[in-house]
């Protein structure tokens, strides 16, 4: 393990499994999208001069991240403006941590930041934002109070700063822009879903022939949504390439986005059952930090070892172990 930071959160000094600003992580294909893409990138850079806000919306696992994350690396982006900042709001939003992610990407700050209060961070945030071209990246926004609470921060000077925010809720989006039409995420096309799924199995090499029927049949029951095309890939990539064992996950694969309300959670688990069975405990320990929070590896590592998860090893010890599940 290094200490550079990985790309996860719990429910993207010490590694923390997050998603900090321009890490270096594998490149997300991103399929279908090119045009979107080149849209947004003009919005983003162009004009008006005026601070805008641009929402992108979706139903859950649909890429609403992976899009502006793209977005958010991209080179155009990363040297017209002066100040990037990525900040994950989700259901739970804490307003403090939210000024205090922008602060982070956007000024050297000191252990003395975390006594001020709510209305000095405010301030804080607000003074280092302007008079400079800035990007700030809401993502995953449920509620219109948490852009309330945010809004007055950003400071408009006129020189082509901008908002990207990213929320399933319609209404979201257009309370915080009612000028500016929500960029719709959609659901991929049949040959946009099997590109995808097969980019993720076999990287640069064909698929057999032998699997080119089932592996769109299993691409066609993902529905078009990214997040399960993606997890299916992972998992295809890691099984043997058989037609028997393609079969079984087609099998299960068929019920797997439901609905709004629980596709999510089917997709995890199709995943989580994979799992050998030594690493399912290291997984569902992941559920006692809360959402969106910033786990340290050190710790993480530390306390699969105190709770006994750790198979011993000759040849490494512990931590070394521990770090190689993280890795699997």
């Amino acid at each position: 393990m290094t200490n550079e930071s990985l790309p996860f959160q719990a429910g993207n000094s010490s590694t923390f499994l997050s998603l900090p600003r321009r890490t270096l992580i594998a490149e997300r294909k991103v399929v279908g999208l090119e045009k979107d893409l080149v849209t947004m990138l003009d919005n983003l850079t162009g004009y008006p001069l005026q601070l805008k806000v641009f929402p992108i919306i979706g139903m859950a696992g649909i890429g609403k991240t992976t899009f502006s994350r793209k977005l958010y690396d991209n080179p155009l982006v990363v040297h017209h403006f002066y100040v990037c900042a990525w900040v994950t709001v989700s259901q739970q939003y804490r307003v403090r941590e939210m000024l205090l992610s922008i602060l982070r990407c956007v000024a050297n700050i000191s252990n003395e930041i975390y006594e001020k209060s709510d209305e000095e961070l405010r301030e804080q945030v607000y003074r280092c934002l302007k008079g400079k071209r800035y990007l700030i990246v809401l993502d995953d926004m449920w509620d219109t109070e948490a852009w309330d609470d945010l809004k007055r921060t950003f400071p408009d000077d006129k020189n082509g700063s901008r908002v990207m925010l990213t929320s399933r809720l319609r209404d979201v989006a257009v309370h915080a822009c009612q000028d500016t039409t929500p960029h719709c995420m959609r659901c991929l096309s049949i040959h946009e879903s099997w590109e995808l799924l097969s980019s993720k199995i076999f990287v640069d090499k064909p698929c057999p022939m032998e699997l080119l029927t089932i592996g769109k049949q299993i691409a066609c029951k993902c529905q078009g949504l990214p997040l399960a095309i993606v997890v299916v890939g992972g998992l295809l990539s890691k099984l043997d390439k058989t037609l028997d064992v393609w079969e079984k996950v087609a099998q299960s694969v068929g019920s797997l986005v439901m609905g709004e309300a629980d596709h999510c959670q089917n997709i995890l688990a199709l995943s989580y059952n994979h799992l050998p069975h030594h690493l399912k405990p290291c997984f569902l320990y992941m559920g006692i930090f809360p959402e969106d929070y910033e786990i340290s590896v050190k710790k993480l590592i530390w306390l699969w070892v105190a709770e006994g998860f750790i198979r011993p090893s000759m040849l490494k010890n512990l931590e070394e172990v521990a770090g190689d599940y993280l890795e699997t």
